[in-house]
């Protein structure tokens, strides 16, 4: 396990927690309170109830929602409904090859849907531009996630178009160069493809740092 892999999984441990861990002696007795809203939406999206998790998150104040952390954990709920998998991603690039692997091939199987959810991880990416200068993310958490949820996006837009029967692999009747292909793909979701390949390079550049 080389030293970038190892520092993902660090990465993934701190995803997988609340970026702020709520103090238990908070008085949450004020069910309308910032402290115990902000407090049931982490409780939310550490069982992975994304819909619940933004819904709560949406309701805080603006000046709550306007933190650095509780961005991120907006963000990264939007991303869990996106369709997310930190394992499935990191496996997937820990096994990459760039001279002989296809870069599609392995982002597409990333993200298993029957419909094109790539419209979250988008709203994911608009919240970590909040916080971000030229796309990377000025926070190393938030770095991290909007690095693998660009990866996201993009497997949940090829997983639409080309694997319909949902198998993990490119579907015969598709053809990537022929018609229905890329090319064909609606501008809007080409667009986010190029867009979130890009924010991956640089997201991830910055957390290769001092490997």
């Amino acid at each position: 396990m080389n030293k970038l892999f190892k520092k993902w999984i660090m990465y993934l441990i701190l995803f997988i927690m609340p970026s702020s861990c709520g103090n238990i002696l908070e008085d949450t007795a004020n069910k309308n309170s910032d402290a115990a809203i902000l407090y049931q939406a982490r409780m939310y999206l550490s069982h992975g109830d994304w819909s619940n998790a933004i819904t709560e998150f949406n309701s805080l104040t603006a000046a709550t929602l306007a933190q650095t952390d509780v961005k991120i954990d907006l963000a990264s709920a939007y991303s869990g409904r996106c369709g997310l998998d930190f394992i499935t991603i990191s496996l997937n690039l820990q096994n990459f090859n760039p001279v002989s692997s296809q870069f599609f091939a392995m982002v597409l199987p990333s993200v298993v849907t029957t419909t094109n959810t790539s419209v979250d991880c988008v709203t994911s990416e608009t919240i970590l531009k909040t916080i971000a200068t030229n796309g990377v993310v000025n926070d190393p958490v938030g770095q991290f996630l909007m690095a693998f949820n660009s990866l996201a996006k993009i497997s949940a837009i090829l997983n639409y178009y080309a694997d319909v029967d949902d198998n993990g692999t490119v579907d015969a009747a598709w053809d990537a160069c022929g018609a229905g292909g890329l090319a064909d793909l609606p501008n809007a979701d080409l667009n986010e493809i190029v867009t979130g390949f890009f924010l991956f390079i640089h997201n991830i550049a910055g957390l290769a740092v001092g490997v």
